[in-house]
């Protein structure tokens, strides 16, 4: 699923663009953090700027994760995928409220919320997509737009 070569994919140009973004964030936090010492280093690198970096180097481990995949996998794993979201949302009606909502999930060893709502989006549209594809010329009919209606309408109800 995973291959190097798609590396190759990414249009290089777009990369002196993020780097001069994640550089003007970086000086953003930094002077809206930054405390009176005498160190230039100890001025830029305030705490939340080494948070943000962090931050940085798990979104470029992601994204050249998700660089490398073939997307037309996804097809094979769109169903999949489809239970695993529905069995989250359905997760959180049993899971401990965070401030009096049923909508995250707590992980307590790495300290990090997710929102399962969030990830529904992304899944309902790979599901939509797969399965339009594979209706073909019979997408006009009334049985397929009920059917749509079921994919997305579960989800929906259950957000």
């Amino acid at each position: 699923m995973w291959n190097h070569r798609y590396l190759t994919r990414i249009d290089l140009r777009i990369l002196p663009v993020i780097f001069c973004l994640m550089g003007i964030s970086l000086l953003v936090i930094s002077s809206m953090t930054m405390e009176n010492t005498e160190n230039v280093r100890e001025v830029f690198m305030t705490p939340y700027v080494k948070k943000q970096v962090q931050w940085f180097v798990m979104g470029w481990v992601v994204f050249l994760f998700f660089s490398g995949i073939d997307y037309h996998k996804l097809r094979e794993w769109t169903w999949f995928f489809y239970a695993i979201m529905l069995f989250l949302l359905v997760g959180l009606y049993f899971a401990n409220p965070i401030q009096n909502v049923h909508r995250w999930y707590r992980l307590p060893v790495i300290h990090l919320s997710i929102q399962p709502s969030e990830f529904a989006k992304l899944i309902v549209v790979l599901t939509l997509g797969w399965f339009l594809e594979k209706k073909g010329r019979t997408v006009g009919s009334l049985k397929t737009a009920l059917q749509i209606g079921l994919i997305i309408g579960i989800p929906f109800l259950l957000i």
